[in-house]
């Protein structure tokens, strides 16, 4: 049974990072080219929620997040037969983590991404930054909101 476990964690922690591999290169081709490859890790999170990014690509970062949490939870099982329990209450805390930004910041971040026309002047997109938003927010992309 543990091996089980086992193998269903790595495979669910294995599909999340093949996922958000994936949801890297979709963004990469959209997103200036200077950002280096730490910078788009960060960014991510912004941009897959913006004009920019195609359904395919949200729907792929959704999926990494969950497969996460999936993963997160069968290690904190995994932990707690086997004794370990801050170990086993680390990954169940960050299973809940990973369901509450699910839940709570993707939706706030899926209707930030439907704004459409002027409105995207004022969050930060079309490379007009907003207080608080990431310096490299689409910078250089001209005309996109023209």
């Amino acid at each position: 049974m543990l091996l089980f476990l086992f193998m269903a964690a790595v495979i669910a922690l294995g599909l999340a990072a093949w996922n958000f591999n994936s949801v890297q290169d979709e963004l990469r081709r959209t997103l200036p080219s200077h950002l280096s490859e730490l910078d788009l890790r960060w960014a991510v999170g912004t941009h897959v929620w913006s004009p920019l990014a195609s359904d395919a690509v949200r729907r792929r970062f959704v999926w990494s997040n969950l497969w996460a949490s999936v993963s997160f939870s069968l290690w904190a099982i995994i932990l707690w037969v086997f004794g370990e329990l801050i170990g086993a209450a680390l990954f169940a805390g960050l299973a809940v983590l990973a369901v509450i930004y699910r839940v709570a910041v993707l939706p706030l971040s899926n209707a930030r991404g439907r704004i459409s026309g002027d409105a995207h002047k004022a969050v930060g997109f079309c490379g007009v930054h907003s207080q608080g938003e990431a310096p490299y927010l689409l910078p250089g992309i001209d005309g996109y909101c023209s």
